[in-house]
């Protein structure tokens, strides 16, 4: 992953948490980003909950 300047408030929003989408959410995470995840299916909202790494939308 790309590394960008953390700054406190630096938050991310991933819209779509399919393959691509919730492992680039739990990097984002683990890299100490605030995330947001949106996504229209209940099921891979509540992946990314249970992982504890993605706010879901």
């Amino acid at each position: 992953m790309a590394e960008f300047p953390l700054d406190g408030d630096m938050k991310v929003c991933v819209i779509g948490l399919g393959e691509v989408g919730l492992k680039f959410a739990g990097m984002a995470a683990a890299s100490g980003y605030e995330v947001v995840g949106v996504d229209t299916s209940r099921e891979r909202r509540d992946q990314a909950t249970c992982a504890g790494e993605v706010s879901p939308s």
